[in-house]
C-alpha cells in the first residue's frame, strides 16, 4: 500500500512539472527574427534557381532556415487582418515574405520595384493548381538595414 502512495505522489509531482513547464513554454513570446542567427544570405535569383533545378534539394538546404533575401520588391499587400507581406518574383517563383508585427511601420515605407533586403524564417515551398506559379514562403521577416 506504501508503494502505491509514492508511484501515486511521484506521478502527481511529475505531472505538475511536466504542466509548469509546458505553461511556461506555451506563454513565450515568439523570437524577434532580428535577433536571431542568420543561416543564409542569399539573393532571390538564387534562391529561386535553387528552387527550380531541385525542389527536394533546395528544401533541404533552406528548410526551417533564417535567410536573408536581397532582391527588387514585386509587389506589396496589406491583407484585411493587417498583416503586412512583401513579394519578390524571379525565375517565374514568387517569393512571399510575412512581415513580422513589430515591423509593420518600416515594412509600409517599402515601395514597389525598389531594392531591399529581408531577414525571415523559411517556411515552405508551394505549388498548387489554383496559382500555377511556384511561391517560397517566409514569416516573421523584417527588413534589414
Amino acid at each position: 500500500m506504501k508503494r502505491v502512495y509514492l508511484i501515486l505522489i511521484f506521478l502527481v509531482v511529475a505531472i505538475a512539472i511536466g504542466g509548469f513547464i509546458g505553461l511556461k513554454m506555451y506563454k513565450k513570446a515568439p523570437s524577434n527574427t532580428s535577433d536571431l542567427k542568420t543561416d543564409l544570405t542569399v539573393d532571390i535569383s538564387k534562391i529561386t534557381s535553387d528552387f527550380k533545378a531541385d525542389t527536394s534539394k533546395a528544401r533541404r538546404k533552406y528548410d526551417s532556415k533564417v535567410i536573408v533575401l536581397k532582391g527588387i520588391v514585386s509587389k506589396t499587400e496589406t491583407d484585411q487582418t493587417g498583416h503586412r507581406y512583401i513579394y519578390f518574383t524571379a525565375n517565374d517563383v514568387k517569393i512571399q515574405c510575412l512581415m513580422q508585427d513589430d515591423n509593420k511601420v518600416a515594412a509600409a515605407d517599402v515601395k514597389d520595384n525598389e531594392e531591399v533586403a529581408i531577414k525571415g524564417q523559411y517556411t515552405g515551398y508551394i505549388q498548387d493548381d489554383i496559382d500555377p506559379q511556384p511561391m517560397l514562403q517566409l514569416r516573421d521577416c523584417v527588413i534589414q538595414n
